[in-house]
């Protein structure tokens, strides 16, 4: 996603700020995401990196000169046990441990 729009997930005070680093700051944009690091809301995952599309980048789906928020595809979603699980624990009275083979097996 653009990382402009991630302005609209900040306080009101805090947008300002936001886009002045994203704007002065649009070949290196380190200085904006450690702003959202500290200012994002805890409810709202934090982007991993900022990264400005280059024209030798070559994609079909994003325009050059734009700053993208790239995030850690975990922290998008929400890991909630299924419903043949949740039984399972039910009856066993066993809690399962979390893990990258648990996510991905």
């Amino acid at each position: 996603m653009e990382a402009a729009a991630l302005v609209d997930l900040l306080l009101e005070k805090d947008r300002p700020r936001y886009r002045q680093l994203l704007t002065d700051h649009k070949e290196d944009p380190t200085a904006a995401l450690e702003y959202l690091q500290d200012y994002l809301p805890d409810e709202f995952p934090c982007p991993d990196e900022l990264y400005l599309m280059g024209e030798e980048d070559g994609s079909s789906d994003l325009e050059p000169g734009i700053v993208y928020a790239i995030f850690a595809e975990s922290d998008l979603y929400l890991l909630r046990p299924t419903r043949k699980l949740e039984r399972l624990q039910e009856v066993t009275q066993l809690e399962p441990t979390r893990s990258l083979w648990t996510t991905w097996g």
